[in-house]
């Protein structure tokens, strides 16, 4: 029942934050399609509020690739705040009735949207990881 623990090294720090600003890249790429499919009218009635909710994640999503590539101090609570927003929006959307086939595939990737944001929000409170970050202090969560 002992568990082992592990300290993370610099070079494993960088090889998964690096993986992790690669998926956002593709969150900032697919944000980009979506956003631009939905203010032209191309994806058939789209609320405004959808959109501009699109815009807005899109927006986080490059802040976050952008913090992540240069290694800001504001990047550790930004992710966690952010991370702890979209697990909550995707578990309470995950979990709602399906009604179609679509609605099926949406749950599968809403599980698999679940699953990164709760890893990242372990990784990035990692004392190790607040370090090589440049982050002194206590962050709030």
């Amino acid at each position: 029942m002992y568990r082992k623990t592990t300290k993370l090294t610099d070079d494993k720090i960088i090889t998964i934050a690096n993986r992790i600003s690669k998926v956002y890249f593709v969150l900032v790429c697919f944000g980009i399609i979506i956003t631009i499919s939905d203010g032209t009218g191309i994806s058939e009635n789209v609320p405004k509020t959808e959109t501009w909710q699109g815009v807005i994640n899109t927006l986080l999503y490059v802040t976050i690739y952008l913090g992540l590539r240069s290694k800001r101090k504001w990047l550790i609570p930004l992710i966690l705040f952010a991370s702890a927003w979209f697990l909550l929006s995707s578990f309470l959307s995950t979990f709602q009735p399906a009604v179609d086939i679509m609605g099926l595939v949406s749950k599968a990737v809403g599980i698999i949207i679940i699953l990164f944001f709760a890893y990242q929000m372990h990784f990035f409170s990692k004392k190790e990881v607040k370090m090589h970050f440049g982050l002194e202090g206590t962050v709030f969560f």
